[in-house]
């Protein structure tokens, strides 16, 4: 069942095959609908994963309870426009198996420790941010689908913090991230994206910050290319892909080199203001997870950890007890802001086509965005967040230990720096 809609939708094995696999992140596998049913056409279907090993410690929200938390949470930084929300729709577990299987040979071999979860009963639907509607598919015309997953682009309060983490004020998380994930194996080498750079709002600064993107994406940059429905749709895996896609006679008037390309996909970063509304966003976490820890702990435990307790281990003064759970559930909203994506699809529009005004007229009228001319060509652009996830209360003593690792795998390789 569709909530929220006026008919009923339960996907069976019968309908897997209309689903092709288009990627995943550590919690969720996301499924691109290639089918005819109209309803259906320009959609993907967010669906949980769930541990391989029974033994592996995993906390995780229920497709439902994120969805629902979308649903509460107003996010008014971000306005509805670029804030799908999608609806929900039942799934069978023959569906969920089919999927699955049609998957294999297609994940990343990072990915699979974990697989579909097979006990769930629920889809989320949402809109394909990278899907372009037919109408504006005409000639040579090319789309590009960019993800990125910005992180983090605030430094907490030096105030907030001990005399033994204090660099966290100066340095930002991904950054410090980067050691350990070099020290447990997960990279083999230091990626120059700094996220405050992408958050500056400096032109030349985010510019560096994109090729740096480009150059070690991680999980944090993805390009798709799509000059078709949803199964033409084709992520690009390489540096070497995405230059042969630059070069294309649908996309090459708009830049004659790779670094014209990360000026241009700055700039469009920069006219959206989206990383403006989400850094404000994340600006809620307003006492760092030094504090918050100490907070939460208390109100959980008040028998095992007093008030007393939480206010003497607390880097910094805490406010009243009364502001803890508000607090709380502000860090919690900011952390997920922190994790999450924005996918912009950009294309050129030549404007010596002899339809380029209706191309132009039909673009905006599905939300695309002017952002450069000249007088041969026009580049537009639209945008959307995803991933903002609900972020649970149990997983802050994780979250605590996991920013311990982050500063400890830092200091062990920038020992001199501090």
């Amino acid at each position: 069942m569709v909530v929220g809609a006026e008919e009923a939708c339960l996907l069976t094995a019968a309908e897997a095959r209309e689903w092709r696999y288009r990627g995943e992140g550590s919690m969720n596998l996301v499924m691109a609908y290639i089918g005819d049913k109209e309803g259906l056409q320009g959609k993907v279907l967010r669906l949980r994963k769930a541990p391989i090993d029974s033994d592996e410690s995993f906390k995780c929200a229920s497709i439902e309870e994120s969805y629902a938390f979308l649903q509460r949470q107003q996010f008014s930084k971000l306005d509805g426009s670029c804030l799908p929300r999608g609806l929900l729709v039942l799934v069978s577990r023959d569906f969920l198996a089919s999927v699955k299987s049609s998957c294999h040979g297609l994940r990343p071999a990072h990915r699979l420790t974990r697989d579909l979860d097979l006990t769930a009963r629920s889809g989320w639907l949402l809109p394909d941010l990278v899907s372009v509607p037919k109408e504006l598919l005409v000639g040579s015309k090319v789309f590009l689908g960019i993800e990125i997953k910005p992180k983090c682009g605030t430094l907490p309060d030096r105030k907030l913090l001990s005399s033994a983490t204090a660099i966290k004020a100066q340095v930002s998380r991904y950054r410090m991230m980067q050691y350990e994930k070099l020290r447990t194996g997960k990279i083999t080498s230091i990626s120059s994206y700094d996220p405050l750079d992408l958050f500056s709002g400096d032109l030349l600064r985010m510019q560096t910050a994109v090729r740096n993107m480009m150059q070690d994406p991680q999980n944090v940059f993805r390009v798709w290319v799509c000059s078709g429905p949803s199964s033409a749709i084709r992520h690009l895996g390489s540096e070497e892909e995405l230059r042969e896609v630059l070069g294309s006679p649908g996309l090459s008037r708009s830049w004659e080199s790779e670094e014209d390309f990360c000026r241009l996909f700055a700039k469009v970063v920069q006219h959206s203001k989206v990383l403006v509304r989400i850094r404000e966003l994340q600006a809620l976490d307003a006492l760092d997870i030094e504090n918050i820890y100490h907070m939460h702990r208390c109100l959980a435990n008040p028998d095992e950890y007093s008030e007393a307790d939480a206010r003497s281990s607390a880097p910094a003064k805490l406010p009243p007890v009364g502001d803890w759970d508000r607090l709380i559930e502000e860090y919690l909203i900011a952390h997920s802001a922190k994790d999450c994506s924005v996918i912009f699809t950009l294309t050129m529009i030549d404007k010596q086509e002899h339809d380029s005004s209706s191309i132009m007229s039909s673009a905006k009228s599905h939300g695309f965005e002017l952002v450069d001319e000249s007088e041969s060509c026009a580049v537009l652009y639209r945008f959307g967040v995803i991933d903002l996830d609900i972020k649970l209360r149990t997983k802050i003593p994780e979250y605590m230990s996991q920013d311990s690792r982050i500063l400890e795998g830092y200091l062990e390789h920038n020992a001199d720096k501090c």
